[in-house]
């Protein structure tokens, strides 16, 4: 069965929902620290690859900053997705948190509390992961997303089941899935992209689809 397919189908799906860069915008909490520190003012924007970005920050430097804003101050860090949204999400669906994190780091217990602060009642469970082929294989019907390397890891894997619902970043605005349409789709916002969901036969739609209210928030 075409991926794409299964959505169209409704019903309830395992849903893997990555945290940092779809969920909880913890790039731009640790830029707005960086500019407080530095005195610039650097946007989004200046990630403008998910590998390199245009701005004087090392990736060492940004694993400790991104490592001592979840452990100390991850009240900060802004969540993506309106509650509306998200308390469409897991009524519908079964949804996981599923994060990516370098062995030893141990954020999972301070994203925990993150969730019961912006999402109370959500009830989510956190799985970690290692790599973009882990998370690939994990079981989910769909994953949303904005990492280019879970797609790459999806298109190259055709056995796989995941659909794909890509969050628009700047870090992945060069990419071009529109080949793998049936794998990947195209969320202009995580909101965007928990409508899609709920409304699969419009996943084709450029347009931001309306929302089914059979799917009543909790």
């Amino acid at each position: 069965m075409e991926a794409l397919e299964l959505l169209r189908q409704g019903g309830r799906k395992k849903v893997g929902l990555d945290m940092d860069g779809t969920l909880a915008d913890s790039y731009q909490a640790i830029l707005n620290e960086y500019n407080a520190h530095n005195g610039t003012n650097f946007e989004i924007g200046a990630f403008s690859s998910y590998s390199n970005w245009s701005m004087p920050l090392t990736f060492p430097e940004y694993e400790r900053r991104h490592h001592d804003i979840w452990t100390h101050r991850w009240k900060t860090i802004k969540p993506s997705i309106s509650p509306a949204s998200m308390n469409l999400l897991v009524a519908a669906h079964s949804v996981d948190i599923v994060t990516c994190q370098r062995a030893g780091y141990g954020y999972e217990e301070c994203m925990q509390r993150w969730l019961g602060e912006f999402f109370p009642g959500a009830n989510l469970t956190i799985r970690i992961t290692r790599t973009a082929n882990e998370k690939a294989h994990l079981g989910y019907d769909v994953l949303i997303d904005d990492a280019p390397p879970l797609a790459e890891e999806l298109i190259r894997n055709g056995r796989l089941k995941a659909v794909l619902i890509m969050v628009d970043r700047p870090w992945n605005a060069r990419e071009n899935y529109e080949k793998h349409r049936g794998r990947i789709v195209r969320a202009k916002s995580l909101d965007h992209g928990v409508n899609l969901l709920a409304n699969g036969a419009m996943l084709r739609s450029d347009q931001p689809a309306k929302v089914r209210h059979r799917y009543k928030a909790r």
